[in-house]
């Protein structure tokens, strides 16, 4: 099994967007201490990079209302709090779904696409973070119920939590 899957790639629930969601550590556990065996699932625009994205707000489309995602004032992104660092694997899974040469020049292959009635198998019996990077809202509750629903467990958060759809509050 490769480490990294598509499980998603469509319209962003927010706004309409192209976005693809990408889950990794399938094959093999993270090295961080702190996910380790954790499978992470990210949410990017499909068409921007995840730095582009917040430089020009069209983060908006995985990031929705969330307070940490700064505003553009002047052509710049102001005020942005979150903790993620998008230049490191955000970017990395971004440029590998784009098979987009790494500062090295090495080559990198693409993730393989899941069909959606392989989602339960392949997550059965993991732990499951619902949005590393991005808002789960972003994204059709039914790929979230599918993954989770052999998943040994799992965790995510949404800033949209009032207008998302209840279905991720059990997540």
């Amino acid at each position: 099994m490769s480490n990294g899957i598509i499980i998603y790639r469509g319209p962003s629930i927010l706004d309409g967007s192209p976005i693809v969601v990408i889950a990794t550590g399938l094959g093999s556990g993270s090295s961080n201490r702190k996910t380790g065996a954790l499978v992470q699932t990210w949410i990017l625009r499909e068409d921007v990079s995840p730095i582009e994205a917040i430089q020009n707000g069209a983060d908006v489309s995985i990031c929705g209302a969330c307070p940490h995602r700064g505003r553009i004032e002047g052509g710049r992104n102001v005020g942005r709090s979150c903790y993620v660092n998008v230049g490191q694997a955000p970017l990395n899974v971004w440029r590998t779904y784009h098979r987009v040469p790494l500062a090295n020049g090495k080559p990198r292959a693409g993730y393989p696409e899941a069909r959606p009635d392989e989602l339960s198998a392949m997550f059965a019996g993991r732990l499951v973070r619902l949005g590393s990077y991005g808002d789960p809202a972003a994204v059709p509750v039914w790929v979230w119920q599918s993954v989770m629903a052999q998943a040994a467990g799992g965790t995510g958060y949404t800033h949209q939590w009032k207008d998302a759809s209840p279905d991720l509050a059990k997540w």
